[in-house]
């Protein structure tokens, strides 16, 4: 339903390239451009998301914890546990239906408080092994829980991202720095109405309001 909101109500759907090239050398987006992404590398990405994209013919960008993929779990859910992750041929069969792939790490961990030898395994390795597996350059990168400093952004500009994603929420203007890409959480018991409100701004609005107040920040 909310795939199908986005096709019946002219959004358009972009791959986070189109967005990187806007940021950084002003090509134009269509007007009502978003864009899908999903982090970790969960198996219902492929059982459930997969099959919706390619009946709507919609892009989208899987940020992969990469040291999990194929492993019994993903264990990177702090509220659900025991949830599978993807297998390197459910990957591989979503690549060639047009599904983008970027690192998001190697084990999901926060990469604001590790030390620099640390810091760079995790993001380079993960970048690299994305980029073997997938068949294709690992140049978008996600930070785990959204958790993010200067040194965290600067090694992940080092390691060659083009574009870094974050977890607050929000647009995305013309000004927005490439490796603190704003997004809106969609969660599972959203109302079609909810996601309505995330499209249009108002939840922006919502949150902001709920920050000064002290209130508790969105979901991550």
């Amino acid at each position: 339903r909310q795939m199908a909101y986005l096709r019946g109500n002219d959004f358009r759907a972009v791959d986070l390239r189109e967005i990187q090239a806007h940021l950084e050398h002003g090509h134009p987006l269509p007007p009502k451009a978003v864009g899908i992404t999903f982090d970790d590398g969960f198996a219902y990405n492929y059982t459930a998301a997969f099959p919706v994209l390619a009946k709507h013919v919609l892009p989208a960008t899987i940020f992969l914890a990469a040291g999990f993929i194929g492993a019994d779990v993903l264990p990177v859910l702090r509220d659900r546990s025991g949830i599978r992750p993807l297998t390197w041929d459910q990957v591989h069969e979503m690549a060639r239906g047009g599904v983008a792939f970027g690192a998001h790490t190697m084990s999901h961990r926060s990469l604001t408080g590790l030390p620099p030898d640390e810091l760079r395994q995790e993001i380079e390795q993960s970048r690299d092994v994305v980029a073997e597996r997938v068949g294709a350059p690992a140049d978008t990168f996600c930070y785990p829980r959204g958790h993010v400093d200067e040194r965290v952004a600067q090694a992940t500009r080092d390691a060659g991202f083009a574009i870094a994603c974050t977890t607050l929420p929000g647009s995305v203007p013309a000004d927005t720095d490439p490796y603190l890409l704003r997004r809106t959480f969609v969660a599972r018991d959203d109302t079609l109405h909810d996601f309505a409100r995330k499209l249009d701004g108002s939840f922006d609005l919502l949150h902001a309001a709920r920050q000064r107040l002290g209130g508790a920040p969105a979901p991550s």
